[in-house]
């Protein structure tokens, strides 16, 4: 299967950050949000990865490049200000036939994602979402719940189902499209899932992510550089002189010198 992540919901409470970094490499720990999604998606074997970026493109492109060194391979577009799912599907003219893994950026997950495609292929379905739940299991999601998933809800689409949301140019609300599939018999099905979910919505959020690495340790994400003490992380190219007193939970970037009667 191939993937695409899309920088859309709004940005508005991510001020001023937003002044001084991409909305995509927002830090979380001490790695870009971006970075977590490639390492995840290669994690399950997806390396086919399409972005589609509004703010400070150039600057998302030039830190992620190819994308060779996550295994990836990447193409770019670039989107308005009010872009979403159904608007950035048409930013390209193929589709993926076996399937198209769809992320939100600034979105972090340990999701099971070969069970999602599993039943994805299993059921033969055209759209298959994953939905937080307190349980695993395929029970029914009403479409309220569904439609409150900011800003839109992790789900595979078929190449059909890429097809009509391609054509339905005039129409770029990601439910009513849902509702047109399901009155034109293609089959819709949810997975609820236990897994993480963290939408990075606000700097509340952020600072949240950042004061408990150890969520992110827990969740089975691997944070760049070295563990020196219990939830204090060391990046690369760091010195630290031994009468520093480091305090948890810390977690230290690239290239920083910390100096004698810190």
């Amino acid at each position: 299967m191939k993937a695409i992540i899309v920088a859309s919901g709004t940005m508005d409470m991510l001020e001023p950050s937003r002044n001084w970094v991409p909305e995509m490499l927002i830090p979380i720990g001490n790695k870009p949000v971006l970075e977590y999604q490639l390492e995840w998606l290669y994690s399950h074997g997806v390396t086919d990865v399409k972005i589609v970026m509004r703010h400070m493109p150039y600057e998302t492109r030039r830190y992620v490049r190819d994308g060779v060194r996550w295994g990836c391979k990447i193409s770019y577009a670039v989107g308005r200000e009010d872009l979403n799912l159904c608007s950035a599907l048409r930013y390209f003219s193929d589709v993926a036939e076996e399937g198209l893994i769809c992320l939100p950026a600034r979105f972090l997950t340990n999701l099971h994602l070969e069970e999602l495609m599993a039943q994805h292929r299993s059921m033969n379905n055209d759209v298959t979402i994953s939905v937080p739940g307190s349980e695993e299991d395929d029970s029914p999601v009403e479409e309220l719940e569904m439609a409150s998933i900011e800003p839109f809800p992790v789900c595979i689409l078929s190449s059909k189902a890429q097809h009509l949301i391609q054509e339905a140019v005039q129409e770029n609300d990601l439910m009513l499209l849902f509702d047109r599939m399901m009155r034109s018999n293609m089959k819709i099905t949810s997975r609820r899932s236990s897994s993480s979910y963290w939408y990075i919505n606000s700097l509340e959020r952020v600072w949240e992510l950042q004061k408990s690495p150890q969520q992110l340790t827990e969740a089975g994400f691997r944070l760049r550089g070295w563990q020196i003490q219990d939830d204090i992380w060391v990046g690369m190219n760091t010195r630290i002189h031994p009468s520093a007193q480091l305090e948890a939970p810390l977690i230290i970037g690239d290239n920083v010198s910390i100096e004698r009667g810190v």
